[in-house]
């Protein structure tokens, strides 16, 4: 899972020239994710991989989608900005 997503980022990168600074995750996803890759949420270190995870629905999303939110737009305080780790996010709606 975590191949893929960074898969993706790499694609956004290259097709925008940014990086993206958001995923977008299904719950099923998220779940695979955390037991494929344990030591990601493990809580005692903290791994930096330049993005937010943002939990939707898994009828919402088939694929987790990478994308790029202006910080101005962002949702997230500046607690976040100022510690760059991943964190997570459920949308609300």
């Amino acid at each position: 899972m975590l191949d893929h997503i960074l898969g993706r980022v790499q694609q956004f990168e290259q097709r925008h020239g940014i990086t993206p600074n958001v995923v977008y995750i299904s719950h099923s996803h998220f779940a695979e994710l955390r037991q494929q890759c344990p030591g990601l949420f493990d809580g005692e270190i903290s791994y930096t991989l330049g993005f937010h995870l943002i939990l939707v629905p898994d009828r919402e999303l088939t694929h987790p989608k990478v994308g790029w939110i202006p910080p101005r737009v962002r949702t997230v305080n500046s607690f976040v900005r100022e510690n760059p780790v991943v964190r997570f996010h459920r949308r609300v709606g």
